[in-house]
């Protein structure tokens, strides 16, 4: 197989090219006479002297054992924790607060679930990132909170996956009509 550079435009085979998991040919669009000849030039930039400047790496290594940046840390994520938490309470409250399927309503148990199935829509779209936590949170207040979210505990948000997208309390209710 065959494909071409996106710079010097030649076709030549796919082992001219870099694997690259996040292209659909799992290729590299630059061959790899061209990439290399691209990054030999950005490593005579003074912008990537900085950044990859072994002194400065070997700072940041020795830092970051030190006890300030290690309690640094801690209160920096144990803050960052309680932002989410108030930010999923917040969430709760505007989607009713209870589980849409068994009415739980401790915080603890409840998770943010989509309605249609297609989270995975979102994980593995056009983002590199998979949102989660307080990113996630902030998101859904973003988007002014989007009508294809529900809330529901764990149990049933697992359950709606296992069995086809219907929670089992659900198939309760309508075996017992």
């Amino acid at each position: 197989m065959t494909k071409q550079c996106s710079k010097c435009h030649q076709i030549k085979p796919l082992s001219g090219f870099y694997y690259d998991k996040h292209k659909l040919d799992k290729r590299h669009p630059e061959c790899k006479s061209c990439f290399n000849l691209r990054m030999k030039q950005t490593r005579k930039t003074t912008s990537y002297k900085i950044v990859f400047n072994p002194y400065q790496k070997e700072w940041q290594r020795t830092y970051r054992l030190t006890k300030k940046y290690k309690s640094w840390r801690k209160l920096a994520l144990q803050k960052q924790s309680l932002l989410a938490k108030e930010l999923k309470k917040q969430i709760i409250n505007y989607y009713g607060g209870k589980c849409a399927c068994c009415g739980i309503v401790d915080v603890r148990f409840l998770t943010i679930d989509h309605i249609n199935n297609d989270g995975y829509k979102l994980r593995f779209g056009n983002n590199r990132n998979r949102l989660s936590g307080y990113h996630w949170y902030k998101r859904i207040i973003k988007e002014n909170y989007p009508k294809d979210l529900q809330i529901l505990c764990f149990n049933c948000n697992i359950a709606r996956q296992h069995n086809g997208g219907t929670c089992p309390h659900k198939l309760c209710d309508y075996m017992e009509q």
